[in-house]
């Protein structure tokens, strides 16, 4: 592949994430995290040193896998409880 198809490419699989970023996180003036999120991004070293769309994108990761943790959480004790009512 001659290096002006790979530059081409690689344009385009850029314009790709971004554009699919746009769609995904939403830009929004204030997003109000919870206290969850804010305890693990204090946490990160030189977070609060990243461009702030790369924080809000680091945010919303965190946010994100802690809801997906607790979904597991729930179920678990929905399921391990259920038979005792």
């Amino acid at each position: 592949m001659d290096e002006q198809m790979r530059e081409t490419l690689l344009n385009y699989a850029y314009s790709r994430i971004v554009e699919l970023e746009k769609l995904l996180l939403p830009d929004f003036e204030e997003t109000v995290w919870p206290a969850e999120v804010v305890i693990v991004f204090s946490q990160i070293e030189n977070a609060g040193k990243l461009p702030a769309h790369h924080q809000r994108r680091l945010q919303h990761h965190i946010n994100r896998m802690w809801l997906e943790k607790n979904a597991s959480t729930f179920n678990y004790c929905r399921g391990r409880f259920a038979g005792q009512r």
